[in-house]
Order: C-alpha cells, then structure tokens, then sequence
C-alpha cells in the first residue's frame, strides 16, 4: 500500500502540529501589519477550513486534532493542554492574539514537538489507523539561540505511522526572501528543484535554505488534492509556502 492514502475521519482523525515564532522579529511590518498579525490570521484560515470540512449535513465529526506550540526563548504548548485537542474545541477557546518578543529558538519548539508526536505516536490504535501527522512550521526569521534546528527537524521527519512518515512544512511570513517573487499562487509549481540556492536572497538566504531543507517533499496524495482546487504545486516539490498566501495554507489532504 502507498503512503499517504488515509483520510481524516472522525474514528481515524488527522493531527497537525503548529509551532508558531512568537519571536521580537514577528513585531515588524509586512504589508502595512505586523508579522503576528500575519500568522494569526493564516492560522485563523487554516482552522476554519479544517472546521468547514468537518460538517457533513449541518453534523460536526471531529476529524481533525491540532497541538499548538508557540515559541521565543521558551516554548508554551498549553494553549493544547502540551498534546492534541480537538479543532473545534481550540477555535472555540477563541484564536489567540499573538504578542512579539524574545529570541527565536527554534531548536527547543522543534524538540517539543517531537515529544509530543512521539507521544501520539505511542498509541498503536493511531499508529495504525490515522494520516501521518503533519508538523506545520511558521516562522519569520532566523533563528539566533539554542543551536541549529535541523537534527531535530530531521528527528522529527524520521517518526513514522502505517500511513507514512511526519510530514514536515514551512510557512515563512518575511519579504524581500525570494529571488523571483511569486505573481500567481494557482501557477506557481512550488520549489521543485532539489538545488535551493537559486530560490532566495538577502540576508536571511542560509535561514530560507534551512527552513528548505526540513521542508518534506509533497507527496502524490497532496499534490493529486491541491491540484482538484487549480493549483500547480507537483508532486515531490517542498513543502514549503510564502505564509501570507492563504489559498495555500488551508489547502490539504482529507
């Protein structure tokens, strides 16, 4: 059997992980708004798309479950009681405001994650039966304490349920990254090449490399979805999005 076939039902429920960069950095304007409010309106997006695609004839099913990491120097998952909760359940808790500052320590939110993966992980029911979880990263800059988050990233991507290994994107709220600016969201093919020098300047390129690097490749199952809504992104391109593209980000299998 391929990887990446099950589907989020509510006896077999998908479970994204959000780690959130609540650094100083997310302070800054893009586009006449901070950074933060940026990233809490992608996550409003993706949430109310996750919701909306649980009702079924005006009946809510619980078919997705998230976890909820926000990080500067330290890193807090109780917004998720440090573990997975219903979609529903968090946006009715209300979607919360984010509030800049600290240092960006990536490492450390990356190592909570695994902890609470491996966790889910551990219960063979899930294991067996539910998608492969997805980590979905949102960050603005680079990170300046705690050491290189890539080993742990890759830690991470190494998890593995019945239907596949952890999925691992990354959404970057910066500009002034990509060499070539992206005009048209539905046309873009995505980072296909495996060379991801030719995709970002300035001086935060070797961060954009990295957040490169962790991102998973698509798999077919995605991309065949992304793909039903006239999108372009193929198969085997990373998983890594321009945060601030909304159509993409509530874009997924299930």
């Amino acid at each position: 059997m391929s990887d990446y076939t099950k589907l989020a039902t509510s006896d077999t429920p998908a479970h994204i992980v959000y780690v959130l960069d609540a650094s100083g950095t997310m302070g800054n304007i893009l586009d006449g708004r901070t950074r933060a409010d940026w990233l809490s309106e992608a996550l409003e997006h993706a949430l109310d798309n996750m919701i909306e695609r649980s009702y079924t004839d005006e009946i809510y099913h619980s078919r997705y479950r998230v976890a909820v990491i926000t990080y500067a120097n330290e890193v807090d998952a109780t917004l998720t009681n440090n573990g997975f909760i219903d979609v529903k359940a968090f946006w009715d808790s209300g979607i919360p405001q984010f509030k800049p500052g600290g240092e960006t320590n990536t490492a450390k939110a990356l190592g909570k994650a695994y902890e609470i993966l491996e966790n889910l992980l551990g219960d063979s029911e899930v294991k067996k039966k539910c998608p492969a979880p997805l980590v979905c990263h949102v960050s603005d800059g680079e990170y300046n304490t705690g050491g290189d988050p890539m080993p742990i990233a890759e830690k991470i991507k190494k998890l593995r349920c019945d239907d596949g290994s952890v999925l691992f994107q990354n959404l970057f709220i910066t500009d002034g990254l990509l060499a070539t600016p992206i005009k048209d969201v539905n046309s873009w093919t995505g980072f296909t090449s495996s060379n991801a020098e030719q995709y970002f300047k300035g001086n935060k390129k070797n961060y954009a490399i990295t957040l490169f690097n962790m991102s998973s490749t698509l798999p077919d199952s995605y991309a065949s979805v992304i793909q039903d809504h006239n999108f372009n992104l193929g198969a085997g391109s990373r998983m890594m999005y321009p945060g601030i593209s909304f159509e993409l980000i509530t874009l997924q299998k299930g």
